[in-house]
């Protein structure tokens, strides 16, 4: 699914030059959960950007699906995270002051679905989150928990194959951490491809795999044995 050669990303130039990436290379399999993990600043929000269709690289390739993105314009990037890409932020970026129902149908509105098709499918997703019934509670009233399960039901409604989460339990105490691990363990199970951000071991060890990043090089690249008592 996802193939990166040879990767940068510099910021600004001169004196001022940051280099974020330097020479990544990396291929994620379909189906595969890869946590990505190291201190602030050594890059990992970088390459989860790129590998997003947020940024581009400043040198290398980047195939997502086969397609070399470099080639893709605004109007394809756009249509590809809303086709095929999902996103799980730590600030739950939902729409305050709207309610449920309206957060969670967001991703759908570039889709052609009939009105009844999508309010099936939002209802579904968030049946799946533990939170059937609320589609018309204000997002304003609901804990930190409750907020991370809109977001993952919004990453569950338009059935994406590649879901990107950038630090998702960092807004979250340590029980609703490991529920919305469990959850993403889920979404894992049901063939999605998962690549999580974190700085936390503990929240890591969740994956199948763990791509370890300092100073904007992957350093390691561990295989896990996930026990089922996670």
């Amino acid at each position: 699914m996802i193939n990166i050669n040879e990767i940068t990303k510099v910021f600004g130039s001169g004196e001022s030059e940051v280099r974020a990436l330097r020479n990544i290379n990396l291929s994620i399999s379909p189906g595969e959960f890869v946590s990505i993990m190291g201190p602030s600043g050594c890059g990992k929000t970088t390459l989860l950007n790129i590998l997003g269709l947020m940024d581009r690289p400043t040198s290398g390739k980047y195939l997502l699906n086969g397609l070399d993105t470099e080639s893709f314009n605004d109007e394809k990037k756009a249509k590809t995270r809303a086709e095929l890409l999902s996103f799980i932020f730590q600030s739950f970026a939902l729409m305050e002051g709207y309610n449920v129902y309206d957060n969670v149908v967001l991703p759908l509105f570039r889709n052609k679905l009939k009105a009844e098709e999508k309010r099936l499918r939002v209802v579904e997703a968030l049946d799946k989150v533990g939170l059937a019934g609320m589609e018309k509670k204000n997002v304003n009233l609901l804990s930190g928990g409750q907020k991370q399960r809109v977001a993952i039901a919004r990453a569950l409604v338009t059935d994406a194959q590649l879901i990107l989460a950038d630090e998702p339990t960092g807004a979250l105490d340590s029980e609703n951490s490991m529920v919305l691990m469990d959850q993403i363990i889920e979404l894992n199970e049901m063939g999605k491809t998962i690549v999580v951000i974190t700085h936390d071991e503990r929240i890591a060890s969740y994956a199948k795999r763990i791509l370890k990043m300092v100073d904007g090089r992957i350093i390691q690249d561990l295989k896990t044995d996930r026990g089922d008592d996670k």
